[in-house]
């Protein structure tokens, strides 16, 4: 059985709701990253126009980071690019922890 949030994107664009494909999907994209069980996840943005969906915002780390784009790939499944201008920027707590993090260590 499929969860919501992996059912196909052609099974959710029928309705009549007037908005266009790419309305809905960047709103189940947006859905998804905020139901991330990961805090940092949650605030990362997303615009989808013209075949592109951009993550915007900014984690504290390059695991977040890729978190975010695994997150917006599993909803897009081809239907569109994705380009990720998350910034990285560390907090003291990761440079702390993971003496690496500029190399994209993982981070809490």
């Amino acid at each position: 059985m499929l969860l919501e949030r992996e059912k196909p994107i052609g099974s959710q664009l029928a309705g009549g709701s007037g908005n266009t494909a790419d309305e809905v999907l960047e709103a189940l994209v947006q859905a998804d990253l905020r139901q991330s069980g990961d805090q940092a996840i949650r605030r990362v943005r997303c615009h989808l126009q013209g075949g592109v969906l951009t993550l915007l915002g900014q984690v504290s780390c390059y695991y977040h980071k890729q978190l975010a784009q695994v997150a917006a790939q599993r909803r897009l499944v081809g239907a569109a690019r994705i380009q990720n201008q998350l910034e990285v920027i560390p907090t003291e707590d990761h440079r702390t922890l993971s003496p690496d993090w500029r190399e994209g260590g993982e981070c809490e």
